[in-house]
Formats: structure tokens, sequence, C-alpha cells
């Protein structure tokens, strides 16, 4: 049975009550646990986080560092325990009844697997040829694209040590980071996503969640969301560059190519029970 950890500061309980309903929705209660975040108004930056290195991005704030550390602590224990596989959460995911048999469904996919994301985000990405779940309506599709939000996924073991080996020195998103298909992780998307961030969900939004839980401290605590610079501009136009060479190549034969083969581009579905995205 897969175990699930989810990631709370200490000073928010609000939301790990939160969380405790969710995975109690789920049916994952007996296998779940809390695991402290790292909070950036107390802690210190860590020395992995090395900016100004010509790297992802040039800055980041203190809350996305402590957020990266805060993951990066979870990988470290799947790896110190010897832990097969771990499903890892933040602590402000609507979970689908539907969470658990979906989990027990990928280890018979006949799929080689390092981190399969669970969660949608209502932002378009690439993804490559379906795999049916067995025994559950669903099905697994390749990431080709870097996806936003870590909010939910399933890791390996595997995956989690060459994480902790990439990360020795970082500078990056931590969702961009982990949902990278370059960097040598088999990756995968699950359909319809069977979990969604309240600030993405339309069914929070009616619910009327509590202000803690349906906010995110990384982006409204001014106090740990210090301005970043952008870095010189040599930086930024390669960083342009890049971008605009990937955005020509899909667009003129990529994603047609994909589609033939299977592929697609759009965004995941969520399952019924989840609603829909906000303002879709």
């Amino acid at each position: 049975m897969v175990p699930a950890f989810y990631i709370n500061l200490d000073r928010v309980p609000e939301r790990a009550a939160f969380m405790e309903g969710q995975l109690a929705r789920a049916g994952l209660s007996d296998r779940s646990a809390r695991m402290p975040a790292v909070d950036a108004r107390r802690a210190p930056l860590s020395p992995r986080y090395v900016p100004h290195r010509w790297g992802p991005r040039w800055e980041m704030t203190a809350s996305e560092v402590a957020c990266f550390e805060s993951h990066r602590a979870l990988w470290q224990r799947i790896v110190d325990e010897r832990i097969e596989a771990a499903m890892i959460l933040e602590d402000d995911m609507l979970l689908s009844a539907r969470l658990d048999a979906h989990l027990s469904a990928v280890p018979r996919a006949g799929i080689g697997w390092d981190v399969v994301k669970l969660d949608g985000v209502p932002q378009p990405a690439r993804f490559g040829p379906a795999v049916a779940l067995p025994g559950v309506q669903g099905v697994l599709r390749p990431i080709r694209q870097t996806v936003a939000s870590a909010g939910c996924y399933l890791l390996s073991r595997a995956a989690a040590a060459a994480l902790l080996a990439r990360s020795e020195c970082y500078c990056d998103h931590l969702d961009d980071f982990v949902f990278d298909p370059t960097a040598g992780l088999r990756l995968w998307q699950c359909m319809p996503a069977l979990a969604v961030q309240t600030m993405f969900s339309d069914r929070a939004r009616a619910a009327a969640l509590d202000v803690t839980v349906s906010t995110s401290e990384r982006t409204a605590d001014h106090a740990v969301n210090h301005p970043k610079s952008r870095g010189p501009f040599a930086y930024r136009l390669a960083k342009e560059l890049r971008r605009t060479a990937r955005k020509t190549a899909w667009r003129f034969g990529a994603d047609a190519a994909l589609r033939r083969a299977g592929g697609m581009v759009g965004i995941p579905d969520l399952v019924d029970d989840l609603g829909e995205y906000r303002g879709s």
C-alpha cells in the first residue's frame, strides 16, 4: 500500500485539519502522515540554493526555497526509510474519492515510471499517447512538456534518489524541477486528474473555504516573497531565445507529429467528483 505524506507548516494547523479531512475522504487516513514544512520565516536559506548561475532561474524567493526544501526532505525520507513509492501532497489539495483505486492501478499498468502527476492545473501542456489504467476509468499519458504544480504526485524511491542528487545545487521552481521531461525521469500525468489545488477549483470557491486554505503563502506573504531579479539582459535574452525556439518547433510540425502518434495538447480533465476548474 502506497503511503501518503502531506507537507504543512506548523503555524497553519487549519490546513492540516483540511488535509486530514481530504485524506479521510480518499480512504487514505490509515496510511498518511504529516510532514512539517520548512518555514521561510524562520529557516535560513539552504546552502543548496545557488542563484546567479545562468540556470533555469536567476533567483528564488525565500518562500520558493522553503517549498523546495520541504519536498526535498520528503525525498530524503523516502530514500532513508527505503519506501518503494509514496504520494507527496501539499496542504491545499482537494482529493477525489477515487484516488486510492487509481494509486493501486499504476503498478498494474505495465509501464516504467518514476513520477506520476496526480493533480491537474488549468494550463495547456503536451502529453504523449495514453496507456490504460487497469480496473479504473483512467489513463496515464507521458509528460512531454514541463508542467506546473507539484501539489500531488506519486514518486518512486529511485526517482527520489535521482532528484536528491540533482538538487545538491539548484535554482528552479520545485514543480518545474520535478516535471522537466528533459531531465531523464519517466514522467506521467494521470487523466482525469484526481486532485486539484483549491485556488484552481470551482468547488473550493463554492464551499467558501477559510482564506488560510484557499490562498498561497508563496504569493500572499510579502515577508517571504521579496522581489526577485530576473537577471542581466544577456541571461534574459538567452532564455527568451530558447523559449521562442521551443514554440516554433511545436508550431511547425512537432504538435502535429505528437497528435498523429496519439498524443495531445490540452488541459487534463478533473475526475467528476472534483467538479470543474475555476472559471472554466
